[in-house]
């Protein structure tokens, strides 16, 4: 996953204008992540139980929190973008 996601932003940003993405903008950068993120580990959050695990996940993503030095930390994803990706979950998932 850690080598795979880069490589396919990376790949996305080579094929811009094939792809639809203008690498200047940071959503279309994101969406990119998200697409790579969703097909390295679609099929195990698929597995995931809807009701309590995939909810405790998406908790944890969606949240802002506080580092060891007591900064502010956005969310990893917006509540938008995990939709998304749960949304793609029944075609990933089989």
């Amino acid at each position: 996953m850690f080598l795979s996601i880069p490589e396919y932003v990376e790949r996305g940003v080579q094929l811009a204008d094939l792809v639809g993405v203008d690498p200047s903008d940071e959503q279309d950068i994101l969406g990119l992540a998200l697409e790579a993120y969703l097909l390295s580990t679609g099929s195990w959050l698929a597995r995931l139980d809807e009701h309590s695990e995939l909810p405790t996940l998406a908790g944890h993503l969606t949240t802002a929190s506080v580092d060891n030095d007591g900064n502010a930390v956005g969310p990893a994803l917006s509540q938008a973008n995990w939709d998304w990706v749960v949304g793609q979950l029944p075609t990933i998932g089989g």
